[in-house]
């Protein structure tokens, strides 16, 4: 059985981005701005209870996520989804592992995942 590296995870979920970018949440992804991706990560996790997942996102925020404190994504937390820009954008060859992990579960729906 091969073995999956964090390159091939990287990959697979970029590949699954450049389908998904013109999705649903296009409006979100087309343009992955820090702004439309904060919205995105608002939405996903707003109606997300996975443990892994609001995990991934106390650890890239430090803070976990709460739906009544939405406004707490102040500058440095849009400072940080630039990482993830950076990475949807290609712009970037060596992205945290939190930065992927917070790319895959924004991503994530009950189907899907990029």
């Amino acid at each position: 059985m091969p073995t999956i590296t964090f390159e091939d995870y990287k990959k697979a979920i970029k590949a699954k981005y450049e389908e998904e970018k013109n999705g649903e949440y296009s409006n979100n992804l087309n343009s992955p701005t820090s702004a439309n991706l904060r919205n995105l990560c608002v939405k996903r996790f707003d109606a997300n209870s996975n443990k892994d997942d609001l995990i991934a996102f106390k650890s890239f925020f430090d803070f976990p996520f709460d739906k009544d404190k939405k406004n707490q994504f102040g500058e440095d937390e849009l400072n940080k989804l630039e990482a993830v820009k950076r990475f949807l954008l290609g712009k970037t060859e060596n992205p945290a592992e939190d930065t992927i992990q917070l790319v895959s579960n924004i991503g994530r729906s009950s189907a899907k995942t990029f």
